[in-house]
């Protein structure tokens, strides 16, 4: 099985057809929440939560030339566990880091190779 940014359907029974039966599965939604303790209240926390969005289904042709968007929130947790308000970094990047991090989980470390 192979896990691929793809959410549209018939490109992910193309895939399969194509390599010789071995199941292709997509990526409908992702979201990771990142989470550090608070730079000046040891009592709280920060959090950053990046999620996929689309406009329309993800097929091969898309996914290639980043087809997912990706939102970016700070703040309260769903569950009103924890309130963040803020995520702090001391240079970009940090962001940046986190950025390529969920990059690298939603379209794999050999994207290029997603196209063959």
């Amino acid at each position: 099985m192979k896990v691929v940014p793809i959410n549209y359907p018939d490109d992910l029974e193309k895939l399969t057809m194509e390599s010789n039966g071995e199941c292709h599965v997509g990526i409908e939604k992702m979201s990771i929440t990142y989470i550090q303790p608070d730079d000046m209240d040891s009592e709280k926390v920060q959090t950053i939560t990046l999620e996929t969005e689309c406009q329309c289904s993800v097929g091969l042709s898309e996914q290639l030339r980043d087809g997912f968007y990706v939102k970016i929130k700070t703040g309260r947790s769903t569950d009103d566990s924890y309130d963040s308000g803020y995520w702090a970094v001391s240079d970009g990047n940090e962001l940046k880091e986190l950025v390529d991090d969920f990059y690298k989980r939603l379209y794999g470390s050999d994207r290029q190779n997603l196209s063959k």
